[in-house]
């Protein structure tokens, strides 16, 4: 349970709070300063946009004021720049072998705790698989669930002659897991994992959706074990890591866009 405070010596009445809150919590009304319904400090999801929008410093919530936060001015960032970067990603399925610094990938991790989650629920926690060998096993595993269920492909035969279509070869495999009660765990997933891809290609490294391994822990669930996966949770979100053996230096075409504008 989160704990709220307005500073009633600080606090301006200028609304913000009240139009910020996404459960609307704040009650600003008039020259009155804001106060909080109840039971506020129950519902809250701890977004911190309160906070985050106070210009006086006034809200705390679980003791913090923002004073020690990050400021969030875009202003320096270009959005032509942006865009080029969503258009230049692409889905890296060569890599060179050398593994990544544990700090650049726990960076990139770090990062992702920004990413959108459904209410602020925050569940997802990172298992990184990594080493040659242990690699090898799991991309063998795949295989094997894959065949078994008699998927087409030839996904098994293919791990068999050394060319590994299942985890294409990449020194990093990022698995996300969630608690099984948490019905947006796949959506916040793919929103963390997006945003991972984004950096990671903004710094010259490279990521691929692992959707074969994704297909084999929905078949079964030994996958999930094998990789230490606690029972309580589900795999809800994988992807492969590294640097590009390939530079791609130009950006291929994408179907148009299909918009239908609703009035």
């Amino acid at each position: 349970m989160a704990t709220l405070h307005v500073s009633q010596n600080l606090c301006q009445p200028c609304g913000k709070c009240a139009q910020a809150c996404p459960l609307l919590l704040f009650v600003q009304e008039g020259d009155s300063v804001a106060s909080l319904v109840e039971p506020a400090e129950k519902l809250c999801i701890e977004c911190g946009h309160c906070v985050a929008v106070c210009p006086h410093g006034a809200i705390s919530m679980n003791g913090e004021d923002g004073s020690s936060w990050p400021t969030s001015d875009v202003s320096s960032l270009s959005a032509e720049s942006l865009g080029k970067l969503m258009l230049s990603r692409r889905s890296i399925r060569n890599y060179r072998p050398e593994a990544l610094d544990l700090a650049e990938v726990d960076q990139l991790i770090s990062v992702t705790r920004w990413a959108p989650t459904v209410r602020n629920s925050q569940a997802l926690s990172w298992h990184i698989v990594e080493g040659k060998e242990r690699l090898r096993a799991l991309s063998d595993q795949i295989a094997r669930i894959l065949q078994d269920a008699d998927t087409p492909g030839g996904y098994k035969f293919a791990s068999q002659e050394g060319r590994d279509l299942i985890l294409r070869g990449a020194p990093h495999v990022l698995v996300l897991t969630a608690p099984a009660g948490v019905l947006s765990a796949v959506v916040d997933s793919a929103l963390a994992l997006h945003s991972l891809d984004l950096l990671a290609t903004a710094r010259g490294l490279g990521c691929c959706w692992a959707g074969l391994l994704m297909m084999a822990s929905n078949l079964d669930p030994a996958l999930a074990k094998e990789l230490g996966v606690p029972e309580d949770q589900k795999i809800v979100g994988a992807m492969m890591l590294g640097r590009p053996a390939l530079e791609y230096k130009r950006i291929p075409p994408r179907n148009p866009a299909r918009v239908r504008r609703v009035q």
